[in-house]
């Protein structure tokens, strides 16, 4: 993590399914999620996302173990 990051937990509805995990945002308004299943913790995913307003943005995320 560098000088000019953050890491946060967070929240995700994805295939109407709960997930939670961190994020680590830099000043550039990109970065990098992992989530995980709630119901399933095996279910994971990760990837990237970056900022497309104040409070929304797009994640390029690819899962493992979903059915």
């Amino acid at each position: 993590m560098g000088l000019f990051s953050v890491k946060i937990r967070v929240i995700a509805i994805l295939y109407d399914e709960l997930f939670t995990g961190e994020a680590v945002g830099h000043l550039d308004r990109t970065g990098t999620i992992e989530l995980q299943s709630v119901a399933d913790p095996s279910v994971k995913c990760a990837g990237r996302f970056r900022y497309t307003g104040l409070k929304t943005g797009l994640i390029d995320a690819a899962e493992n173990n979903y059915p």
